[in-house]
């Protein structure tokens, strides 16, 4: 079966993505050495194809695609990574943060890292680059993979920037905060309940919402909390302001 994954990745066919998840992280150590391939569309396939299985075999080869000429590769690689956060990956990210000439790679490299819940060993190397950055969209990345990491100063940068954000950054930001997931954000999270400003359209499969701010913060706080309220927090749905009003009021109840 995984001779038959590698004849499907080198043929283009993606219905390797299925192999590959049948076989499970075995299958990296047939197709790995793809990622190095000359054709770009071969390297993309093994790519996601890695990033569905996990395994340190597979994520090794994605740390290397993170170097990849191709946008979509690279892209595709971070987000394997970050679904399967492996200690064992976290001296290759930081290299390869090193010798990355892309922003969203190097933003994103101290996020997966700092998803790993044993990546505190390497808080200092990570709160050493975030000093010495300047690019903007990169120092994001460290803001939001560091808060998540614990690091005080980086979770008071955090609520700034969530804060004052806006629009498409305010989105962002909110789904930083999904990511970050801890207890620490309840209370940040009240003034955005009462932002009504549209971020995103969820549909068409079920369901035909414009989710504003309050709506994600309601999720959000729910979720965080683990409280249950009045009414069911399930799916996306916009929120009453009697609602709104009952988790702002959870809010102002807890300890300053």
């Amino acid at each position: 079966m995984a001779d038959d994954l590698r004849e499907t990745v080198l043929a283009k066919d993606w219905g390797a993505t299925l192999l590959a998840r049948e076989i499970g992280p075995a299958s990296a150590g047939r197709i790995a050495d793809l990622v190095g391939h000359e054709d770009r569309d071969v390297r993309l396939l093994a790519v996601t194809c890695l990033g569905d299985v996990g395994g340190t075999d597979a994520g090794m080869a994605l740390v290397k695609a993170l170097l990849d000429d191709d946008l979509q590769v690279r892209e595709t690689a971070s987000r394997g990574l970050m679904a399967h956060p492996d200690p064992k990956l976290w001296p290759g990210l930081i290299d390869a943060f090193d010798r990355s000439q892309d922003p969203y790679v190097r933003q994103q490299i101290p996020m997966i890292i700092c998803a790993g819940e044993e990546a505190k060993p390497y808080a200092g190397p990570l709160v050493d680059r975030w000093k010495k950055e300047t690019d903007e969209s990169v120092r994001e990345g460290f803001v939001v993979g560091l808060s998540r990491m614990g690091d005080e100063q980086a979770r008071s940068e955090f609520v700034k920037l969530l804060h004052a954000s806006a629009g498409d950054r305010r989105d962002r930001m909110l789904k930083y905060c999904e990511y970050i997931g801890q207890e620490w954000l309840l209370r940040p999270l009240r003034p955005i309940l009462a932002d009504a400003a549209e971020l995103r359209y969820v549909g068409p499969h079920g369901f035909d919402v414009n989710l504003r701010a309050c709506d994600i913060a309601v999720r959000l706080v729910a979720g965080i909390s683990r409280r249950k309220f009045s009414f069911p927090v399930a799916g996306p749905r916009n929120y009453t302001p009697q609602q709104i009003d009952e988790v702002r009021r959870y809010l102002d109840g807890l300890p300053k």
